[in-house]
Order: structure tokens, then sequence, then C-alpha cells
């Protein structure tokens, strides 16, 4: 379904993000990927795709990369990181870099891609994808 449809993808250079890269490339999607790792160029050319380094902790920098895609019909925010520290040695700084990524960075993206689809006069499809840490935590990654 939606084949040569634009989906956009956060996280894209590895990991569940790329999945989600190769498994929409395969359905036929036309792609934007992005990623704070470079990597996400490589992963854009396997699959077809046009890869772009963003850090989603940049409103300015989600809100151009979203923007310069505004016929995209589809959101996987895929972007996220799980720091590895128990609580009682985690800083300010471990939890504010985890909570920017995972959780304000998908407010960034899904603002800027709502804003393109009421502007588009349309509708549109936003995933948001966890882990499986998400439902099976353990104690050495508290921020998650």
């Amino acid at each position: 379904f939606m084949t040569g449809q634009l989906a956009l993808i956060t996280g894209a250079a590895s990991g569940i993000g790329r999945a989600a890269a190769e498994a929409l490339a395969q359905a036929g999607w036309r792609l934007a990927l992005a990623d704070r790792d470079v990597a996400v160029e490589q992963v854009a050319a396997q699959v077809g795709g046009v890869g772009t380094v963003v850090d989603v902790r940049d409103t300015a920098a989600v809100d151009a990369w979203v923007n310069s895609h505004p016929d995209a019909v589809a959101l996987v925010y895929s972007a996220g990181i799980c720091a590895g520290e128990y609580l009682v040695d985690s800083s300010d700084e471990d939890w504010n870099t985890v909570l920017d990524i995972n959780l304000m960075g998908s407010v960034r993206a899904l603002r800027a891609f709502a804003r393109n689809m009421i502007a588009a006069g349309g509708g549109g499809s936003a995933i948001l994808i966890a882990s499986n840490n998400a439902f099976w935590p353990c104690r050495s990654i508290s921020q998650y």
C-alpha cells in the first residue's frame, strides 16, 4: 500500500529505524531518512532514499528537514538512545539527553510534520517507535 508515497524516518542509520527504511523501501515507498550519524547517507544510498544528518535535539534542524519534504505522508520516529547507567550514578545531563532525544525529538518531528499536513489540507500517518526496553526495563537503564 501507499506505493510511491514519501515517508520520513528518523533514527534511520541503524537498528529499528534502518529496518523500517529497508521494509518501506521494499514495499515501494520513497524515503527521506534522518539520523545524527553520518551513516544515514550510506543507508539512504542502499535503500534508494535521501539521507540527511539531523540532530533531533535541534528544533530548527528538524523543522528544516521536515519542511524540505512537504509531500511526505508518513513519519516514522525511531530516533532514540538508551543510556546505560544506574539511577544512583546518573546525572541531570544524562536524563536531559535521553529525554531530549527520545521524548522532545518526537514532539519536534511530529509538530513539524503536523504543520505540513495541515498546510496541505490532508492527513498523514505518524508512528512513534520504542524498543522492547520500554516494556522490559532493567535497573541499569534508568533514564529509558
